[in-house]
C-alpha cells in the first residue's frame, strides 16, 4: 500500500547550470544498499544462520545506503604551528578531491576538512536519515580521521550532507582510495523505501542555500522541530518536491 511507502529522493549537490563551476556529476556514483553490497561477498559456505536473515540486523541493512569514492586522492597537512599562515593542508597527488577548511580545529585531536562531496536528500514523508562512518566496511581512511556523523528529518528539512573528516593527528598524510566507502546514511522506518534521483538544479540549490543560512533569519542555535515548524508553514516540501519531480532521472 501507498502508505507503508516513502520515496526518497537524491541527488549530487552540483548543478551544470552555472557552467564555471564545472560538471562534477561523475564523481558521484549510484549508492548501493549496505545489504546488497554485503551478500554480493558472501561466503557460499556460510548456512543459513546467518546475520542476513535476521530481522533486526538485515532491516537495517536494506536501509542503509553506501557511498564510496570514485577518485584516488592524497594529502598531506601541518596544524602544528603557532602561527595561523603556517598551518596547511594541500593536495599531494596530481588529481583529487577539493577541500576546505571552513573552521578551526574542533578537539585536541587533529582539524576538520570538508571535503567537496555533498549530497542532498529529500523524503516525501517525515523521515530521520542518519550518517555515519561506514562501520561495516574497512577503509584505509578511518587509520587517519572519521566522517562526521548527524541526524535530521529529510522529509522537513533540505540541507545538504557533506563529507567532512575529522582527523586523528595534527599533522601528518591523508589518503583516499578509489571505491572504498566513505560513509553510510540509514533510513529510520518500517516503511518500504524506494530510491530517486534527480538531478540538482539553481532553484532548488537556492532552497537548499536558505535553509543553510536559516540562523541568519532566525538566529543562532535554532532548534530542528522549529526549522521543521517554519518548513512546513512555509509550504516547502511542496515547492521542493514539484522540482525534484520535475528533474527526475
Amino acid at each position: 500500500m501507498e502508505n507503508d511507502e516513502i520515496n526518497v529522493y537524491w541527488s549530487p549537490q552540483v548543478t551544470c547550470e552555472v557552467p564555471s563551476l564545472g560538471e562534477w556529476n561523475m564523481l558521484f556514483p549510484e549508492p548501493v544498499t549496505l545489504f546488497s553490497d554485503l551478500m554480493s561477498q558472501k561466503l557460499p559456505d556460510a548456512g543459513k544462520e546467518t546475520y542476513f536473515v535476521c530481522p533486526a540486523t538485515s532491516a537495517r541493512f536494506k536501509k542503509t545506503l553506501v557511498f564510496k569514492n570514485v577518485l584516488e586522492s592524497n594529502y598531506e597537512f601541518d596544524f602544528t604551528s603557532k602561527k595561523k599562515e603556517q598551518k596547511y593542508f594541500t593536495r599531494s597527488s596530481k588529481t583529487g578531491l577539493g577541500f576546505e577548511i571552513l573552521r578551526p580545529p574542533t578537539i585536541a585531536a587533529g582539524p576538520l576538512v570538508s571535503f567537496n562531496l555533498h549530497y542532498a536528500f529529500f523524503a516525501d514523508k517525515p523521515l530521520e536519515a542518519l550518517t555515519t562512518p561506514p562501520m561495516f566496511h574497512k577503509p584505509q581512511y578511518t587509520k587517519m580521521g572519521t566522517s562526521i556523523p548527524g541526524q535530521f528529518d529529510i522529509g522537513q528539512w533540505f540541507r545538504p550532507f557533506t563529507f567532512e573528516v575529522q582527523m586523528w593527528d595534527m599533522k601528518g598524510e591523508f589518503h583516499l582510495k578509489e571505491d572504498e566507502p566513505l560513509f553510510y546514511v540509514e533510513f529510520k522506518t518500517s516503511k518500504k523505501i524506494n530510491f530517486h534521483r534527480f538531478r540538482m538544479n539553481a532553484i532548488l540549490k537556492s532552497y537548499i542555500d536558505a535553509c543553510v543560512d536559516a540562523r541568519k533569519y532566525y538566529g543562532e542555535n535554532l532548534p530542528l522541530w522549529k526549522r521543521y515548524k517554519h518548513f512546513n508553514q512555509s509550504r516547502m516540501p511542496d515547492l521542493v518536491l514539484k522540482q525534484i519531480k520535475e528533474n527526475l532521472i
